[in-house]
């Protein structure tokens, strides 16, 4: 049986074309004007291979993989495993071939691996499916018996090897890898601002990753089919993660001289988990979210607030020569970098810490979300600080 995917994307052609017995021997005839690349010139520059005296010779590697970490080709699975590009008016058989059937693979893909499902869809065309995929197979035959050739429109490299030698490389980009970083990137944006809605209903949710300063490139202007197949699917318009040289700032730690807390923590620091609070705590009570859900968010929010108190307390311990004398006691205990003394649990100094660290939350509370939390939002407060190790050590 024929897929959908294709029986829709055929019916939709000229009447001429639109059954497989008139429309597979226009592709058989036509295939040999489509090349198959993984890495196709017109990427590098859209006229490189439009030179009438020679073509460039087409490029499929796949690679192997390697655990060696780079984003390479063989390391990274991308959905399409090869492009094709040729001329404009061959566009309807390109598409075609890169028709998703429904094992999951490309017509094209298909084809090459003599698949059941091509073999049927081939035979449908009232021809031999044996004899149609022969012919196909103009599309990959190997040309490593032919003389490389390359276009001086593509950027190059020339590679030293000795004296009066060396290698001519020419720059190609990837296009399977280059649209498989755009969908990547696409499905994080879109699961951040999916999650995004979802708290500005005040509603709970997960955590989620976010990509910044992305650079977008449109390869082809007006006419990305002139590109590669890949590149029509997306309208020419390819994303490219921020690679400029990290700014470099001097950030100075202050060093607390009476109260740590006011000293050495920047309200920039917790904005999140403050916003968040602000949100759980205007909660309507007649909100569908079930109780346990909203204690296990405060409970989160309060856990990522203590753990960059604790990397300031550390950054802290590590700088200061010589703990000042105007701090409390508790606090000098705290900051000292000789951990036997914390663990003498001389004069209580932990609750005093835990005071001072409640009644530092609770001051930002009213003043950035304002909110006036009573005393039993303090004492729950200080029963939670209590569990953190990680402040004690």
């Amino acid at each position: 049986m024929i897929d959908k995917a294709i029986d829709d994307y055929i019916k939709g052609l000229k009447e001429e074309y639109n059954t497989l017995e008139k429309f597979i021997p226009i592709v058989v005839k036509n295939v040999k004007h489509i090349t198959c690349a993984t890495h196709p010139c017109q990427f590098s520059h859209p006229y490189a291979n439009q030179d009438k005296n020679f073509r460039i010779t087409p490029i499929v590697f796949f690679g192997s993989y390697s655990s060696d970490g780079y984003v390479r080709s063989g390391n990274v699975k991308s959905e399409r495993s090869i492009d094709m590009y040729g001329s404009a008016g061959y566009a309807a058989i390109m598409k075609f071939l890169a028709l998703t059937m429904s094992n999951g693979k490309s017509v094209l893909d298909n084809i090459n691996e003599g698949t059941p499902e091509a073999i049927e869809l081939l035979a449908l065309s009232g021809d031999s499916a044996d004899k149609l995929r022969e012919q196909f197979s103009v599309l990959n035959q190997s040309r490593n018996n032919e003389a490389h050739i390359t276009s001086s429109k593509i950027k190059q490299v020339y590679f030293p090897l000795g004296e009066k030698q060396y290698h001519l490389l020419s720059l190609l980009a990837p296009s399977p890898l280059v649209y498989e970083l755009k969908n990547r990137i696409a499905t994080i944006r879109n699961d951040a601002r999916n999650k995004r809605e979802l708290m500005a209903k005040g509603e709970t949710t997960s955590s989620f990753k976010e990509i910044y300063n992305l650079i977008t490139l449109k390869y082809g202007g007006t006419q990305p089919q002139n590109i590669s197949q890949l590149n029509t699917e997306n309208g020419g318009i390819s994303k490219l993660l921020y690679s400029a040289p990290p700014t470099l700032e001097d950030h100075k730690l202050r060093l607390p001289r009476k109260n740590f807390f006011f000293e050495c923590l920047n309200f920039k620091d917790f904005k999140w988990e403050f916003e968040g609070i602000k949100k759980l705590a205007t909660i309507s009570p007649d909100s569908q979210i079930p109780l346990e859900k909203q204690r296990k968010y405060r409970d989160r929010l309060f856990k990522e607030i203590v753990l960059t108190i604790t990397e300031k307390l550390y950054a802290v311990r590590e700088n200061i020569k010589e703990i000042p004398n105007t701090l409390t006691h508790a606090q000098q205990i705290w900051l000292n970098k000789d951990k036997t003394i914390r663990e003498e649990k001389i004069d209580n100094w932990e609750s005093v810490i835990i005071d001072d660290m409640a009644n530092w939350i609770i001051k930002n509370i009213l003043k950035h979300c304002q909110l006036e939390l009573g005393d039993t939002e303090l004492t729950e407060i200080k029963s939670i600080l209590k569990n953190y190790e990680d402040l004690w050590k």
